[in-house]
This record gives structure tokens, C-alpha cells and sequence, in this order.
């Protein structure tokens, strides 16, 4: 994803940094960002609230972090008939749980501003704010 990241942002005439990081412990100071995107990473995280508090850490006070991530459904035969038998196959694989709740989760640590479901609850956007 870097090598690919690189090429196109070399393309674009971009000049940005790539980092490598694990989301558990960011290389980056406190109050850093004033925006933080997690797009479909909760799934593989090994230790997710550690990964919020480090979100949360790096945020500025007046920041926003926005999640696009896929999570348990709102439908019980959804989650028994196809996120379950998914998750018995791409876990061993690949180490992804598509039963997490991270919807659940992001409001332990932050301040939800706006949350779209798609899917009946299996991808979610959602907008917030650290709780402080």
C-alpha cells in the first residue's frame, strides 16, 4: 500500500510523508492532527481501545476523527448467517474479525457528531469528537 501510495502521489505532484506505524503506539506527538481517518483498520487491530486512546492522543483538543469501518450488523440473521461463518474463515487467514463493534466502541472514547449505516449496520461512518 505505500509502494502504491508513493507512485500516486509522485503522479500527483504530492509532497507527502509515509509512515509505518502500528496504530497502537503512533510516532507522533501529543495534539498533532487535527483530523484522523480509520478506514476499515478496526477489523485487524489487535488492541483497539489501546488504538482509540492513541487516536485520542495525537487529536487536538479541537480535532475530529472520522471512521469508516465495517462492524457487526443490526440484523441478528445477517450476523449468524453470513458476518459468523465469515469471520471462522478470514481470522485464521488474515487475522479480521467482522464481528467487532467498533460503532460501540468509538462511543467509549469520543463524542459521535454524525453516524451513517450502510448495510443493515455492517459499514459505518462515523464523525466525533474526543470526550473531553
Amino acid at each position: 500500500m505505500l509502494k502504491v501510495a508513493r507512485e500516486k502521489a509522485r503522479q500527483l505532484g504530492i509532497n507527502v510523508k509515509f509512515f509505518k506505524a502500528e496504530a497502537e503506539d503512533l510516532p507522533f506527538p501529543n495534539d498533532f492532527f487535527d483530523f484522523v481517518i480509520s478506514s476499515f483498520v478496526f477489523c485487524t487491530i489487535p488492541n483497539p481501545k489501546k488504538a482509540m486512546r492513541e487516536i485520542i492522543r495525537v487529536l487536538k483538543p479541537s480535532g475530529k476523527v472520522i471512521f469508516l469501518e465495517h462492524t457487526l450488523s443490526d440484523s441478528f440473521l445477517i450476523n449468524m448467517l453470513f458476518l459468523a461463518p465469515l469471520e471462522l474463515i478470514l481470522r485464521p487467514l488474515i487475522d479480521d474479525s467482522t464481528t467487532r463493534e467498533t460503532h460501540k466502541l468509538v462511543r467509549k472514547f469520543f463524542r459521535v457528531e454524525r453516524e451513517e449505516s450502510y448495510y443493515k449496520g455492517i459499514v459505518r461512518f462515523i464523525v466525533a469528537r474526543p470526550l473531553w
